[in-house]
């Protein structure tokens, strides 16, 4: 048995609240539409993204009052979600350009500290010498390249999860939403 429910070829994300206040985060006095989602129900949001295949098409399915103010607030519940996500995109952007900033700074040092070490052990303490002198000299050349570890990861490996996260984000600032 699957855990989302599927109308047609649609997951559905079903959610059920008994007032509007409960999406929001309480900590946050804006008004609606200007306020902060729960975290509990973003963090369900990204799970369900997460636990539905990517292709597949999706909406979320609120259940909760109907009120006279219900389509109001209905309207700027899906504003809100879905600048919400806009908002995190442009952050997330952020985070991405300054991960790789951060890693094309750290190679360039690196690569500074690889040549500097380079030219010591060539250099300073040369080809032949004591045991303690080919020591140093292996040293300095692991050191080099150890220097060149972080950034390496920056730009081979860690901005990769973000492109994932920016794209969930994209999809939830779109997303079809219903209230039942």
């Amino acid at each position: 048995m699957e855990r989302y429910r599927k109308e047609g070829k649609t997951y559905c994300i079903d959610l059920s609240f008994q007032d509007f206040g409960q999406l929001y985060d309480n900590r946050d006095p804006a008004p609606f539409i200007e306020r902060d989602l729960d975290q509990e129900f973003v963090r369900y949001l990204m799970m369900a993204m997460a636990e539905i295949p990517e292709k597949a098409p999706k909406k979320i399915v609120l259940k909760g009052p109907t009120s006279s103010q219900g389509e109001k607030a209905q309207k700027e519940f899906i504003e809100a979600l879905h600048r919400y996500f806009e908002h995190e995109i442009r952050a997330l952007d952020n985070e991405i350009k300054e991960l790789l900033r951060l890693g094309r700074t750290s190679f360039l040092f690196g690569i500074s500290f690889l040549i500097i070490c380079l030219v010591l052990a060539i250099k300073v303490i040369g080809e032949d010498g004591s045991l303690i002198h080919k020591i140093f000299r292996e040293g300095l050349v692991i050191m080099g390249w150890v220097a060149l570890w972080k950034p390496i990861n920056i730009i081979l490996y860690e901005w990769w999860p973000h492109l994932s996260k920016r794209k969930t984000f994209q999809y939830l600032s779109k997303i079809k939403i219903e209230f039942r």
